[in-house]
């Protein structure tokens, strides 16, 4: 993921997804210790782990890793990638990797989606393949990270995402934060969560949620990024 609240956003909806119809299921995660991006630090761990993985997710990053994808080939494991960044114009793809980007897509016009967003429509269009619906609880997130990479709210796909994600905030997380910056977004020291989120904008989120959110990531102690997450 990348070290921001959209990458930390898109590795949440992917992990809260994949538990809500697979409890079970185990999920080994990492997260960087600095501003590193996609596998840098991590591919020897994986390389040199016990366990070995079927597949490896990653969220908001990676797209340019081919390296490091084909290196991952070598021992059996999948790549999938959800993400919203540039590739470089040298950049090989690797037939391990599975890459989902809205920037390769001439069919997909929106290249404002963030990593959240794309992880989030991923997840959309895994419901319908599966008859599932558990992509809608997920919104609040999408909406945070969109709104934290700051995504154009002049596109509808976007605004679609923050405006109907900040009217259904269920995330426990996001929805404490809310309620931390009260007087910040209402103006009063107490308000009722409904009134709160009546006056919850993107703009208000982006000054008042998403710096602290950013900050931790940036600077806290690896408990506290664990915390976090």
């Amino acid at each position: 993921m990348d070290c921001d609240v959209d990458g930390f956003t898109s590795a949440a909806i992917i992990y809260q997804y994949i538990k809500s119809f697979a409890p079970s299921q185990e999920i080994d995660y990492w997260l960087h210790e600095h501003k590193q991006h996609g596998l840098e630090d991590h591919i020897t761990n994986i390389l040199n782990c016990d366990t070995h993985y079927s597949l490896v997710i990653l969220p908001d990053s990676s797209s340019n890793d081919y390296e490091y994808h084909e290196q991952l080939k070598e021992i059996g494991t999948k790549c999938l990638i959800l993400d919203h960044h540039d590739i470089e114009a040298d950049t090989k793809i690797s037939d391990n990797a599975c890459i989902i980007n809205n920037q390769l897509s001439k069919r997909y016009l929106n290249k404002d989606l963030t990593g959240a967003g794309v992880t989030w429509q991923f997840c959309r269009g895994y419901d319908e393949i599966a008859g599932i619906s558990y992509s809608k609880n997920l919104i609040d997130l999408a909406a945070l990270g969109v709104c934290g990479d700051m995504g154009s709210v002049l596109n509808l796909e976007n605004r679609y995402i923050m405006l109907t994600g900040f009217n259904y905030v269920t995330d426990y997380f996001f929805l404490s934060a809310i309620r931390k910056q009260v007087y910040s977004i209402t103006g009063k020291t107490i308000a009722p969560d409904k009134e709160i989120m009546e006056a919850l904008t993107p703009i208000k989120v982006a000054f008042y949620i998403v710096p602290m959110m950013n900050a931790m990531i940036r600077i806290g102690t690896m408990e506290e990024k664990e915390r976090l997450f």
